[in-house]
C-alpha cells in the first residue's frame, strides 16, 4: 500500500521514524520483577550518537513529480532538477510512548504531540527547521549556505512518502517505511542538503531528546537507594509492632467502651481508697494519744481497727493496679491495631513508590530509545533528475 503524504506532516514521520521496533513492553510489576528471567540489557549512560556513513549514488532514471504535490505553489521549486532520495529503516506507529513532556522552551518538543492534532493548520504553524537549527550545537550545524537554505525553504524541499507493510510476527500490526525526498537544483546540493537535514535531526532533536530523558531517568535512578533502603525498615518496624500486638491478644476483647467504665471505676476506687487511708491516718493519731495515758484496752481496740482497714486498704489497692493493668493493655493494644495499620499503609506507599520509580525509569528508558538516531537503509541516498509533471501523475520514487 503507497499514498503520498503532504509536507505539512513531515513532523509526523520525522519524529516517528525514530520509534523502531516492536510494541513497547508495559512497565514490570514489582511481583514480577522477582521472578526468574533473561538479564536485562544494560542501559546507556550517553546519548546514542549517530554514525553516518552515507554512499550517495547517481542514477538517469527519471523521478516524476506533479507541481501541486507539494502543497506549497512556489515557482522557484521548479528550478529545483534533481531528487535524492533515501529510506529508513522500519517503524511501527503503535512503537510511539504515550504523553510527551516540554523540554527548554518547548517550541520544538511540544509538537510531538501537536503534530497528531487533525487541524492541519496548527502543523503548518511549526516552524520546523529552524527549531531543530536552534538545538542543534554549533559545532554540528551544517555550513551557513545549507542551513540558510533549510530554515527557510527546508519545508517546500522535503517530503515524504509512506509505504506500509505487515509485520510478520504479528499480522495485524502495520509496519511502515519512510522514503525521503529532498528537491535541489543539483547533484551536489542534493548531497549538502541530505547531510544538514540529517544532522538537524541527529543533533537538534535526537542527540537533545536523549539528554533530557538521560537526565530525568538518572535523577529517579538516584532515588532508588534510599527507597530500597526504606522497604526494610517498614518491615522490621511492622514486624516488632505486630509482635507486641500478638502478645496483648489475651486482652482483645478490651475495646474502648470498656476502657470508659474500668477507668470509672478507677476513679470510684480512688475515692474509696481516699477514705480507707483516711481512717488509717485517724487510727494511728488515736493510738498516739492513748499511748500517752497509756490505756492499754483502748489502744489494743484501734489497733485491731486499724489492721482491718490496712487489709481493706491491700485488697482495694490491688484491684486498683489489676485495672490500671488491664487498661494499659488495653489502651495499648488499641494504640498497636493503629500503629499496625499505619506501618502497613507506610509499607504500601513505600513500595508503591519504588515500584513506580523504577517504571519511570524504564519508560524515560523506552522514551530515550524512541528518540535514537533512525537508520537509512544501506546507508545509500540515490539522486535523480526529476521531471515535473501535471497534477494527478505523480509515480512515487523509483523502486530503489
Amino acid at each position: 500500500m503507497k499514498r503520498t503524504i503532504c509536507v505539512s506532516s513531515l513532523l509526523i514521520l520525522a519524529i516517528t521514524v525514530s520509534a523502531r521496533g516492536a510494541d513497547p513492553a508495559p512497565s514490570p510489576q514489582p511481583d514480577k520483577a522477582a521472578e526468574p528471567s533473561a538479564k536485562a540489557e544494560p542501559m546507556v549512560t550517553e546519548p546514542v550518537i549517530p554514525r553516518r556513513e552515507l554512499k550517495f549514488e547517481r542514477s538517469d532514471e527519471e523521478f516524476s513529480r506533479p507541481f501541486t504535490v507539494l502543497n506549497m505553489p512556489d515557482p522557484k521549486l521548479l528550478e529545483c532538477r534533481y531528487v535524492a532520495i533515501f529510506r529508513t529503516t522500519a517503524f511501527s506507529w503503535r512503537a510511539l510512548p504515550v504523553g510527551h513532556r516540554d523540554f527548554g522552551d518547548g517550541r520544538l518538543f511540544h509538537t510531538y504531540s501537536v503534530a497528531f492534532l487533525p487541524d492541519s493548520k496548527r502543523r503548518q504553524e511549526l516552524q520546523l527547521f529552524p527549531s531543530l537549527a536552534r538545538y542543534t550545537p554549533k559545532d554540528r550545524l551544517p555550513p551557513d549556505d545549507v542551513l540558510s537554505v533549510l530554515t527557510t525553504q527546508g519545508a517546500s524541499l522535503l517530503s515524504l512518502r509512506e509505504e506500509s507493510t505487515r509485520d510478520l510476527d504479528d499480522p495485524r500490526r502495520p509496519v511502515h517505511y519512510c522514503a525521503c525526498e529532498v528537491l535541489a537544483p543539483t547533484p551536489e546540493r542534493a548531497e549538502q542538503l541530505v547531510e544538514g537535514i540529517l544532522a538537524l535531526y541527529d543533533y537538534g532533536l535526537s542527540v537533545r531528546m536523549q539528554q533530557e530523558y538521560l537526565k530525568l531517568r538518572q535523577a529517579a535512578e538516584k532515588t532508588l537507594p534510599e527507597l530500597r533502603e526504606a522497604i526494610p525498615k517498614k518491615q522490621d518496624e511492622l514486624a516488632l509492632a505486630e509482635r507486641q500486638l500478638e502478645a496483648l491478644k489475651d486482652f482483645e476483647d478490651i475495646d474502648k467502651e470498656s476502657i470508659v467504665n474500668f477507668r470509672a471505676q478507677l476513679r470510684l476506687i480512688a475515692v474509696e481508697r481516699a477514705g480507707i487511708e483516711a481512717r488509717i491516718d485517724a487510727c494511728n493519731k488515736i493510738v498516739a494519744k492513748l499511748e500517752v495515758v497509756r490505756h492499754a484496752q483502748r489502744i489494743e481496740q484501734v489497733e485491731t481497727v486499724k489492721i482491718t482497714t490496712e487489709i481493706e486498704l491491700v485488697g482495694l489497692v490491688a484491684k486498683q493496679n489489676a485495672i490500671e493493668k488491664i487498661v494499659e493493655a488495653g489502651e495499648r493494644r488499641i494504640e498497636l491495631i493503629d500503629q499496625v495499620a499505619e506501618l502497613r499503609g507506610q509499607l504500601g506507599i513505600a513500595k508503591d513508590h519504588l515500584s513506580r520509580t523504577e517504571g519511570r525509569i524504564g519508560d524515560y528508558e523506552k522514551a530515550r530509545k524512541h528518540y535514537e538516531p533512525f537508520e537509512i537503509q544501506d546507508n545509500k541516498v540515490v539522486i535523480h533528475p526529476v521531471k515535473w509533471t501535471a497534477p494527478g501523475s505523480y509515480d512515487g520514487a523509483p523502486e530503489e
